[in-house]
Order: structure tokens, then sequence, then C-alpha cells
């Protein structure tokens, strides 16, 4: 097997891990994340915000669970994300360019505001999610892992695990694992 083949198969993994590690996080802290989205933007009011969390969450968990189920799911799944990543960096880059002030919850609540990072995180996220699709159509990849030996996957899944804690600051990791009881 090409090196492209294991290069794709760790972006998939990469943005998978993310996804569900994202969609995790809002779902358990779904109240913050939807009042940091009403707070942020005026228009986002009420059911506005409501409906907007929640499909964010849906796609979130949507594309996630499609790329682990594999085959032609994961090809949606990736591409799924990838319209998610687009669509967020925009949101990202308005928040920034307009000098706003918006917590960011993007793994689960924070105090932490939107910065620059997630901006570079989420341009990250969009080249992974763009490389794991090219590669599995430019190889005839469409499965999960795509006939890569499970050891060989194993390690892979590891390595964008490492990668994904790496992207996001190992201090964003505490607020995936911490669950409050008002957020229940």
């Amino acid at each position: 097997m090409s090196a492209e083949i294991y290069i794709a198969e760790l972006c998939r993994w990469f943005v998978l891990i993310a996804l569900l590690s994202a969609a995790i996080g809002k779902t358990f802290g779904f109240r913050r994340f939807r009042d940091s989205l009403s707070d942020a933007f005026a228009w986002l009011k009420g059911a506005g915000a409501t409906f907007a969390a929640g499909a964010i969450v849906i796609g979130e968990w949507a594309a996630g669970l499609s790329m682990l189920a594999g085959g032609a799911l994961s090809r949606a799944g990736l591409t799924l994300a990838l319209c998610l990543f687009v669509f967020l960096t925009a949101v990202v880059a308005v928040v920034l360019a307009n000098g706003l002030s918006v917590r960011c919850n993007c793994f689960g609540p924070s105090q932490r505001r939107i910065s620059g990072h997630d901006l570079a995180r989420n341009l990250l996220f969009i080249a992974a999610a763009s490389f794991g699709l090219y590669g599995a159509s430019a190889t005839g990849v469409a499965g999960a892992s795509g006939g890569i030996a499970w050891p060989a996957v194993v390690a892979i899944a590891a390595v964008a695990a490492t990668l994904f804690l790496l992207s996001i600051g190992l201090r964003e990791l505490t607020h995936v694992l911490r669950i409050d009881a008002e957020d229940l």
C-alpha cells in the first residue's frame, strides 16, 4: 500500500476524533453552548440559538459516526465534516474580524475566548478532511480503514489522537472530560 493511503487514514481518524470529541463536549454542555451562540449573535435568540446549536451538534455526531461506520458512509461523513469545518471556521473568522469576545465551546463549556489558535486549528481540520476525502477518492478506498491491517489502524488512530490533543491544547481536554451537574 502507498503512503497516501496511510496518510488519508490518519486524516480520517484525526477528523473523526475531533468531531466525536466536539459532539460529546457540546452534548453534555448543550445549554452553555446554546447560550454562548445566543450571547455572541444577537439575531440568534431563543429558538434560533437552540436550533443552530442543535444543528451543529447533530452534524458533528452524524459526520463522526458516519466516518466510524465506514464504507460509503465514511466518505459522506468526511464530506459533511469538511462542510461543518468550513462553516465553523467562517464563524470564527467573523468573530475575530469583528473583535467580538465569544467563549469557545468547541469541545465543551469553557471560559476561554475564541482566538487565532481556534482559526488555525480549524484550518488544520479543513486540510485533514480535504486530504482524507482526496486520499479516499484517489486510492479508491471508501471503507473504514480501507483494507489496512488492524494493528496499523490502531497505530494510526493512536497517532491521530495524539495529534488531536496537541491541536486543541491539553487544557481543552479538561472541558471534554468534566461534566457539571448543571449541564445534565
